[in-house]
């Protein structure tokens, strides 16, 4: 404990001394300046015709008509269009400014305009920054989810996978499940209604699912896996999914990756549908600008009663889900302000599991018209951003997820199972204080400190029987550092983590190093990294949990190759993970205990191809996996595919999923897609889902769908 709290203090004193230095370091960057005089000479008057004067002296390859972004202060302006830019900056003359100060960064040009003025000693700056970006890179888009603030994925050492909004569009998917079945390193089992996922080889649990940035985890359930089934997919702009431990900037439960679930904040009223057979998902959203201020409001109803629970039960079971989130951005003096708040309802039935006499008690699978459960999910999240100069940015978050969940089940003449009425409850609350130092055009380090506090309580009759358990707490904070350098032939990535919750410490770092090869530029990526994820509420408060467990401790080696050329883009990565201090059950006391160890290791493979003549993209994806987890496939490879050729668009998705211990079979599941664009404000779709009906198993004895043809129609007003 000693050792640890001096740990504490270190990286306290390394926190504190780069926060008091920052501007020393800052200052290191060279940006080219020009004065009014300058810019006045060369026969300019107003600020738009400076920044074209400008673009020709530097010889920017990108456009003042390009992709760009006001900051007021250095934050962010949302919804400013490129009209309203380009008349700002006509109307406003060059005497209202000192100087244009213009920084490059790859493929932006920020162009920053400034005026002092001097009273009585006391210097006041008002100051703001045109961004322009030229088009992103295809194979290595931005991302928020690996610094919590936007970095090009190709400066992260974790492997990155996007799932953009082409893809969802082209694939017609129903759900963030099947969007992510198209992951080969991620698999997803579905009972009844109960999705778990398994990513890497690691159980449930060990993958921390994020909406727009808020932990979904459920603290009443048995690991604390998250809950993700309820959010429709077209609240979804793309889905950011970072492989390996990243324990650093997310703590625990992030062991095998992060999954973030980014929504999309429309500024127009638009409707979505999706109808197939006895099920249908429906969507309308809005936002609106006024002032300094926007909004955005999205709601979705999704109803199924295509499938009964069990593949021997007749009597289909209903899925309902109703869906709203609101929320807002408003620009102030000094930053930017953003909250959003989401509400999922939702209700299944369920059939029931019966078991026989003595002495086999045989287990059968039976109709149950009154079993069924229901979901009550709030998400919220509020975020402060300001900057102290343009080389350093601020973010204080706060972020709240409940969680209601209530199994109901009544007696009645075609079954002889238990009755029940259980309801659980689980909280996750968050504050997180982040620091962004851009040291050097080429340098940056994160650092801060998250405070988490996780909750649960259940009630409820077994039986006849009261079954209640009394409020469970646990707080942890963790202060994290991150320092990333790029450089052309070798750039690095270090960082470290520690942990205190109520019963010890866990600490976890990284290190990373980048290597691109000369003459052939293939990029190589070696990373060592650990993490930790700490026992569930139930492992350490309920009748077979243990208050003296400890977290699980991960290492993961992960070697990654990748070569870009044109429109192609090859890459694999071979890791391996070790798990020690693993809690499972043990038989020999009835209680959870830290007694095991794992092993996983696999190789991943991925071809690319992007943007090229009528192909929008082009995916092969192949997941070769060991793993000691029973759901776990020895394999996986999915093949995706996107046309475009004038107002017709074809997918393909191809998903192969080799044997696991428990189904004992593989099989293979193709969708296909054609869509047609009416206008740039009508397009529709026609989608087939398993086209050539294949029978499959998730889990055993749970029913999958068969071929199922889906209509689709998307329209702006």
């Amino acid at each position: 404990m000693k050792n640890n709290r001096i740990k504490c203090a270190v990286l306290f004193v390394f926190i504190v001394f780069f926060s008091l230095n920052v501007n020393n370091f800052a200052e290191t960057q060279k940006n080219i300046v020009f004065t009014i005089e300058e810019l006045q000479s060369l026969g300019a008057s107003t600020v738009d015709e400076s920044l074209n004067l400008i673009q020709s002296s530097i010889k920017s390859d990108s456009e003042i008509s390009s992709k760009k972004s006001v900051f007021y202060k250095g934050s962010r302006i949302e919804n400013v269009n490129e009209e309203d830019i380009s008349n700002i900056f006509k109307s406003l003359k060059l005497d209202k400014i000192d100087h244009i100060e213009v920084s490059k960064n790859g493929n932006e040009v920020k162009y920053h305009l400034s005026k002092s003025l001097t009273k009585e000693g006391i210097t006041a700056l008002f100051s703001f920054s045109l961004l322009e970006e030229k088009d992103e890179d295809p194979f290595n888009p931005k991302i928020i989810t690996g610094t919590k603030s936007l970095i090009s994925s190709k400066k992260l050492a974790s492997p990155v996978r996007v799932i953009s909004n082409q893809e969802l569009s082209m694939m017609g998917a129903v759900s963030v499940k099947e969007a992510l079945e198209k992951v080969a390193s991620l698999t997803i089992s579905d009972s009844g209604g109960v999705q778990t996922l398994f990513y890497r080889g690691f159980s449930d649990g060990n993958t921390k699912v994020l909406y727009n940035g808020v932990d979904l985890s459920d603290p009443s359930g048995i690991s604390g896996s998250p809950i993700f089934s309820h959010i429709p997919v077209e609240d979804v702009e793309r889905i950011e999914i970072l492989s390996g431990s990243n324990s650093i900037l997310y703590g625990t439960g992030a062991v095998a990756g992060v999954i973030n679930i980014i929504s999309n904040k429309k500024n127009h009223l638009s409707y979505s549908t999706k109808v197939g057979p006895s099920q249908y998902v429906s969507s309308i959203s809005t936002g609106k600008s006024f002032g300094l201020t926007s909004f955005f409001l999205v709601g979705s109803k999704s109803f199924n009663n295509s499938l009964s629970m069990f593949t021997n039960t007749e009597e289909k079971d209903a899925f309902l889900n109703e869906h709203v989130t609101f929320g807002f951005s408003h620009q102030l003096k000094n930053g930017v302000i953003d909250a959003f708040y989401t509400k999922n309802e939702a209700s299944n039935q369920l059939d029931t599991e019966v078991y026989g006499p003595a002495p086999d008690f045989k287990k059968n699978f039976v109709d149950d018209s009154n079993s069924e459960s229901s979901l009550s999910q709030g998400i919220a999240k509020v975020t402060y951003k300001f900057s102290d100069s343009s080389s350093v940015g601020n973010q204080i978050n706060w972020t709240r997820s409940n969680i209601v969940r209530r199994y109901y089940n009544q007696e009645d003449s075609a079954e002889n199972s238990a009755t029940a009425d259980n309801q659980y409850r689980g909280t996750v609350d968050t504050v997180d204080i982040i620091k962004h130092l851009q040291l050097e055009k080429n340098k940056m380090l994160v650092f801060g400190l998250e405070g988490r506090q996780e909750s649960s309580k259940n009630s409820g009759t077994f039986n006849g029987f009261k079954t209640e358990s009394p409020l469970q707490k646990r707080r942890s904070i963790g202060f994290f550092s991150q320092y990333f350098a790029d450089y052309k032939w070798v750039s690095t990535e270090l960082g470290g983590r520690l942990e205190e919750y109520s019963s010890g410490f866990s600490d976890t770092y990284n290190a990373s190093v980048f290597r691109n090869i000369p003459f052939v530029n293939v990029e190589i990526k070696g990373t060592y990294k650990t993490g930790f994820k700490l026992p569930s509420l139930y492992q350490l408060t309920s009748l077979i949990g243990d208050p003296n467990l400890e977290a699980e401790n991960s290492e993961t080696t992960d070697v990654g190759f990748s070569k870009e050329y044109k429109y192609v883009k090859l890459g694999s990565s071979f890791f391996k993970s070790n798990i020690t201090n693993q809690i499972a059950y043990d038989f020999s006391t009835n209680t959870y205990q830290n007694i095991k160890k794992s092993v996983f290791s696999g190789q991943e493979f991925r071809i690319e191809v992007k943007k090229y003549e009528i192909l929008d993209f082009f995916t092969v994806e192949y997941t070769k996996m060991k793993s000691n987890n029973i759901k776990v496939p020895e394999y996986k490879a999915v093949v995706s595919t996107g046309l475009k050729w004038g107002k017709l668009g074809y997918g393909l998705f191809i998903t192969s999923v080799g044997e696991n211990e428990l189904t004992k079979k593989a099989y293979s599941i193709t969708d296909t897609s054609i869509h047609y664009e009416f206008n740039n404000k009508t397009n529709s779709f026609i989608k087939v889902h398993n086209v050539f009906n294949e029978s499959y198993v998730l889990v055993s004895n749970y029913a999958t769908p068969g071929q199922t043809l889906f209509f689709g129609l998307n329209h702006s007003f």
